[in-house]
């Protein structure tokens, strides 16, 4: 960016004429959009922040979940499934299952809450990082579309990045190859 605004500052002295004005209207406008194109970046990188903190809590709920259960006695498939509690004859005068049960019931509650907590916490984050994606993103495309010059430059360090690289993998592919024949 420095050197874009050097360049338009240098271009009021050295290219005077109705050609230097148009050359420093068009730089004015690729300054301007690329000073917004980083700020969304900018707003990007905040976004992912939040959405990664907020899926961490949401993570923390599940495995604060998981133990509640699986200190209760309840099965539990770690990241997948929190089982029942024990099921107990009704008709049993054994308090001990009975106190088991209730036991289990209190934390499978307090388990489903934590499961409950961390779905929605989970669902806020990905609603919360779509609407904050949706500026950027219209903003980042509306830059490419009118800046191809910076698309085509991006373009072509790509390809020559893949290039480079399918080349690599291109010849180790060859070399192992040759030694399976």
């Amino acid at each position: 960016m420095k050197s874009a605004r050097d360049a338009r500052t240098e271009s009021e002295y050295e290219f005077r004429s109705p050609a230097g004005d148009e050359f420093r209207v068009t730089l004015d406008g690729i300054i301007s959009g690329t000073t917004e194109a980083a700020d969304q970046v900018d707003a990007i990188g905040t976004a992912l922040r939040s959405f990664a903190a907020d899926i961490t809590t949401a993570k923390a709920r599940m495995s604060q979940a998981e133990s509640t259960a699986s200190d209760a006695g309840i099965p539990v498939e770690f990241g997948t499934a929190i089982g029942d509690p024990v099921m107990i004859d009704p008709n049993s005068y054994d308090v001990a299952p009975q106190v088991l049960r209730a036991r289990q019931v209190v934390a499978y509650d307090a388990a489903a809450g934590l499961v409950s907590e961390g779905r929605a916490i989970e669902a806020a984050a990905h609603g919360t990082f779509a609407e904050a994606m949706h500026g950027p993103m219209t903003i980042l495309k509306d830059a490419k579309a009118q800046w191809g010059w910076l698309a085509a430059f991006t373009v072509t360090g790509y390809i020559g990045t893949a290039f480079a690289e399918l080349t690599k993998w291109n010849a180790i592919a060859e070399s192992r190859g040759g030694k399976s024949d």
